[in-house]
């Protein structure tokens, strides 16, 4: 009897610590919405939609994804935001799982920072072509721990890798930059609102800014034009082209908005002033 009172109270202890994980993890502002498999297949990674306290919406994942196609390099695991255009925001490690490169040697400070400058451009050169056709193999590199000898980085994109990481800098850029951008924006497209909106031009991401202006019409630059002058001000070059050639003639026939977008002519770039010019005379 006694024997069976233990086994029980094992049981209830285990139940309850475990009902109080799930509690600790669970965040009611956070719904699953997709999945994120790894490049190889191996892992599926949820991904949720989010608020936080400020009501602000963004994207989230913990990824746990394989970096090689061998046993030696370990598993990549991550904290990853996405905001509502599918722009990648920021990473956080996980507390036991730092990121580490050639002999296992944990990343640096600035390593992170690299990575982090690198996962944001979404042209990034390491994106574009399979991870071989980076490696100089007339060049070798010895690795005590790892593969013993390896070719060393091409020169094309030693401003993007995390130096000894190569592998695990193209398949976080593959991975958070890859279908995934896409699936956000279709969820966002989904389940547009004004508040969406609202987020997407207030964002210091001329990509995530450009989500929006692609949706917008005539009536729309008209009615927002406030909103549209402070993305203008922002100096995203490209951006501030776009939106010049965009707005439409109702604009150039009111002498209020006329004099608001002369007033940020010091924040235009040369192209986008050229464009500007035309309607405004």
């Amino acid at each position: 009897m006694k024997t069976y009172i233990f086994k029980f109270s094992v049981l209830i202890i285990i139940f309850v610590t475990a009902l109080s994980s799930f509690n600790s993890n669970y965040d009611p502002n956070c719904k699953k919405v997709l999945e994120l498999p790894s490049l190889d297949g191996s892992f599926t990674n949820d991904v949720y939609f989010c608020k936080n306290e400020a009501k602000e919406s963004f994207f989230y994942s913990q990824i746990e994804t394989s970096v090689c196609n061998d046993t030696l390099c370990r598993i990549v695991n991550l904290k990853v935001y996405w905001d509502l255009a599918g722009n990648f925001k920021k990473f956080d490690t996980i507390p036991g799982k730092q990121l580490t490169k050639n002999d296992h040697n944990d990343f640096t400070s600035a390593d992170y920072s690299k990575l982090h400058k690198t996962l944001k451009d979404n042209y990034a050169v390491i994106g574009k072509k399979h991870v071989g056709a980076f490696i100089d193999n007339k060049q070798f590199r010895k690795s005590n721990k790892i593969d013993g000898v390896s070719g060393a980085t091409k020169r094309e994109i030693k401003e993007e890798v995390v130096d000894g990481a190569l592998y695990s800098t193209h398949t976080l850029w593959k991975l958070i930059n890859g279908r995934i951008k896409e699936q956000i924006k279709e969820y966002t497209h989904t389940n547009y609102n004004e508040q969406f909106e609202q987020q997407l031009l207030n964002s210091e991401n001329g990509s995530t800014n450009l989500f929006v202006l692609q949706k917008f019409k005539d009536e729309d630059y008209v009615n927002k034009f406030n909103l549209v002058i402070e993305v203008m001000k922002r100096k995203h070059s490209l951006i501030n082209f776009y939106i010049s050639k965009a707005l439409p003639e109702t604009i150039f026939k009111n002498n209020i908005q006329k004099q608001q977008l002369k007033d940020i002519w010091s924040y235009l770039d040369e192209n986008s002033k050229s464009v500007l010019s035309k309607k405004l005379n």
